[in-house]
């Protein structure tokens, strides 16, 4: 598993804000039509909620990944240096 880094420019960043921003707004008035104030606060707490835990899993996926392969690399200069003996 790889991971690659996008890089974009501020203008693209700040372009990607605002439409970020132009669909939260029109996914609180949606929710807030269909489901009134409170019916609409819960709803986008659980959207937030799962997806900030969605990112803590796949954190603590790409931790793990990092700690087995920093594993391996011991393991490898170990037998290595063991060879070399």
């Amino acid at each position: 598993h790889s991971t690659k880094y996008i890089n974009i420019s501020i203008p693209e960043a700040i372009h990607l804000i605002r439409i970020q921003n132009i669909f939260v707004t029109m996914l609180w008035k949606y929710l807030t039509y269909q489901y009134g104030y409170m019916g609409a606060v819960k709803r986008f707490d659980y959207l937030i909620k799962n997806y900030l835990d969605t990112l803590n899993r796949i954190n603590a996926n790409v931790s793990a990944q990092h700690w087995e392969m920093v594993d391996i690399i011991v393991e490898k200069t170990t037998h290595s240096l063991a060879i070399d003996r």
